[in-house]
């Protein structure tokens, strides 16, 4: 029997604080053992900037 699935991302602002662990890490911690979960970090910047290798 498959596990649902769950998609979240985080928007890549700053630094990691508290409240980055508290409220979303910490829950993807434990959403793992419940779904077949995808997680990403949503940074719109690294495909809308133009780069310079």
């Amino acid at each position: 029997m498959s596990k649902p699935v769950v998609l979240s991302g985080m928007q890549p602002t700053g630094g990691m604080t508290i409240g980055n662990y508290v409220g979303a890490i910490n829950q993807w911690v434990k959403l793992q053992e419940e779904y077949d979960s995808y997680f990403m970090l949503a940074d719109l910047h690294a495909i809308t900037v133009r780069q310079d290798p």
